[in-house]
């Protein structure tokens, strides 16, 4: 295990990370191209402004408000509406799906502007949730068709609860539920323990500085709404790097 860490945490090749970068662009430049040929903007996808509308503005309404999501969703949705409609008339023009993502960033910003340590409080809430999240939290919706209330009345346990004694229909997904529950625990306490050793273990800490940045990446993309799926990218690598923690724990015992 040690030498397989110890090749890991090799030095990199600048060239290796040239022909990576090269790799990357030789798949998204014909996408940006095309976007720019059909929009004459350069730009990913036009999903960011709705996406920052409907969940970072809405939860800072919700609060400042005290409305449902419904209520919080519309106002947003009709202000949106309302700026698309006064640059049409100010431009002469529709605009493009990319120019009403903007206008969706700009008001999600006014929000977030407004309310700077509520966004902040929200963002990270939805990133934790990104970390931590069941993705049987998706079985147990399929199963009974019914949205969970994370209404300000539910209490942190009721909402434990909900898995610990998952009220499903069909009774063969609690072990399903159960197991997603343990490993769960089990990838975030080794990628913890993996991560405090690499403080004083150089070869550990090369490997940790070549990983967790773009883990951290990943997670950050999520500061808007966060759930269990939107981890996928970066599980196998949360599950080599608790992998480590727990063989070497193993082996650890087993050698005392």
């Amino acid at each position: 295990m040690r030498e397989s860490v110890t090749l890991l945490g090799k030095k990199l090749n600048p060239r290796n990370i040239v022909l990576l970068t090269l790799g990357w662009l030789s798949v998204v430049i014909w996408w940006l191209a095309r976007n720019y040929i059909l929009s004459g903007f350069i730009f990913f996808h036009t999903l960011p402004g709705l996406h920052f509308l409907q969940y970072s503005a809405t939860k800072i309404i919700i609060e400042t408000k005290n409305c449902s999501y419904v209520q919080a969703r519309k106002i947003v949705l009709l202000e949106w509406d309302d700026a698309i409609k006064e640059q049409e008339i100010t431009t002469g023009r529709v605009l493009h799906d990319y120019e009403k993502c903007v206008l969706a960033e700009k008001i999600a910003y006014k929000y977030m502007k407004q309310h700077p340590l509520r966004a902040i409080k929200n963002g990270i809430i939805e990133m934790c949730k990104t970390c931590c999240a069941l993705y049987s939290a998706q079985i147990i919706l399929s199963d009974t068709g019914v949205w969970p209330d994370y209404g300000p009345g539910v209490t942190f346990c009721s909402k434990i609860k909900r898995f610990l004694l998952p009220e499903v229909h069909h009774k063969y997904l609690i072990p399903i539920i159960y197991w997603d529950i343990i490993l769960t625990i089990l990838t975030l306490l080794g990628f913890l323990g993996f991560i405090v050793p690499s403080v004083f273990d150089t070869t550990l800490l090369s490997i940790a500085l070549k990983t967790v940045p773009f883990i951290g990446l990943m997670v950050f993309l999520t500061v808007a709404y966060g759930c269990a799926r939107l981890r996928l990218p970066i599980e196998p690598l949360l599950l080599i790097l608790a992998s480590y923690c727990w063989c070497f724990i193993v082996r650890t015992r087993k050698l005392s």
